[in-house]
This record gives C-alpha cells, structure tokens and sequence, in this order.
C-alpha cells in the first residue's frame, strides 16, 4: 500500500524508528525494500483481516521479517513470541511448597509413633 510521507514519519517515529517487535534499528530510506539493511513496513497492530483499520493508532513500523512472520496475529499477540517465559518466584512455586508440607506432615507422622519393642 502506499503511505503518504507525513503518515511514514509518523509511524516510523512512533518507536524512534525502531522495529515495534524485535526492536531492530530501521532505516528511513529503505522503506518496503526487501533486502535492504533496515527495511521496514507499516504494520497494522490488528491485521486488516481481523477487521483492522488505517487509523494511526492502529499503525507500527516493523522489519520486514516481523511483519510478514506475524500474518494475521495481532501486535500484542506477535510481541508475546519475543517475552522470556515466566520463571517461578524465588522460592519455588506452589508445587514445591507443597510438596514441603506434605515431606514434613509425614516426618511428623514417623516421629510421633510410639516405639515398638
């Protein structure tokens, strides 16, 4: 699609011209040109065929790799990918603590037996 200039700018400067995704440095001058070091589009954050619109709000600068890999997922959808995934709070989790309970409910147990002779 062709893009006014004063809508490019603003879109690329959205993010300082940076990728919305992998947050790669773009370059201006090589807008839609595959290839190109710093080649970007214009991302709609909700894809046209999820019903998305050409509102600004609604538009991201993205490498042409993360534009095309995200298809028809939506911004935030696409931008999980790039989340590290959520580690268990220092400690252990509910499993562990459990766990825990159950080990010194049974040492309870032993130790309160009388002893057998």
């Amino acid at each position: 699609m062709q893009w006014e200039e004063e809508t490019l700018a603003w879109v690329y400067n959205r993010t300082d011209g940076c990728c919305r995704y992998c947050e790669k440095k773009l370059s201006w001058i090589n807008y839609a040109s595959d290839g190109a070091r710093g080649a970007w589009e214009v991302d709609h954050s909700v894809p046209v065929a999820l019903g998305g619109t050409d509102y600004l709000s609604n538009l991201w600068p993205a490498c042409i790799y993360c534009n095309r890999d995200k298809g028809t997922m939506t911004g935030p959808q696409y931008k999980r990918l790039f989340e590290e995934p959520r580690r268990s709070p220092p400690g252990g989790g509910v499993l562990q603590v459990l766990a825990g309970v159950a080990l010194l409910y049974l040492l309870y147990r032993a130790l309160s037996q009388p002893k057998q002779q």
